[in-house]
């Protein structure tokens, strides 16, 4: 897809949609991510969290995420949809997810933990950066969060078979 022509589809989705631009601008920032254009997707991303600022609780159905593989057999799925979706997580793991990318993995971990200070019990951003530090090769880090994500109430199935698989295969350390 041309510049021009994502621009007018940007621009006839913020016409369609004015009253959840956040929404839209993190649905239209999944396509350039799916395009690899991260450059795009970070803008769009960013539009979301400041337009999102007063609506920190805003919800949808369900949203795209993208997690960097964990280079673990049980890992290896980077698309996830998250039901129902909180907009300013998806937000966040998807813009860890395109700096990461773009810039790598220290700007990557400064957007997950960041965010974390504002919603420290989010699970998915505590996923989002256990898989990080699993792409990154630091499982030792990557350990930790799956033991505390272990400890947390979880409705998504195919997180709570990764968080055990993970588990199983990496003992807990001794005291």
């Amino acid at each position: 897809m041309n510049l021009k022509m994502r621009n007018a589809i940007w621009r006839r989705a913020v016409d369609l949609h004015h009253q959840a631009l956040a929404l839209t601008l993190l649905n239209l920032s999944i396509i350039a991510i799916d395009s690899q254009d991260y450059v795009q997707a970070i803008e769009k991303i960013e539009g979301c969290l400041i337009n999102n600022a007063w609506t920190e609780n805003m919800r949808a159905s369900y949203l795209r995420l993208r997690l960097l593989p964990g280079h673990l057999i049980f890992s290896k799925r980077e698309n996830w949809e998250q039901h129902p979706a909180n907009v300013l997580e998806a937000a966040y793991v998807n813009l860890a997810y395109a700096r990461a990318q773009l810039s790598g993995y220290d700007a990557a971990r400064d957007v997950l933990e960041e965010s974390l200070e504002i919603m420290p019990t989010s699970v998915h951003l505590r996923h989002a950066l256990a898989r990080l530090h699993l792409w990154r090769r630091r499982a030792d880090l990557a350990s930790t969060l799956y033991r505390e994500l272990d400890e947390m109430p979880i409705t998504d199935m195919g997180l709570v078979h990764e968080i055990k698989s993970y588990l199983r295969r990496r003992p807990r350390k001794r005291k």
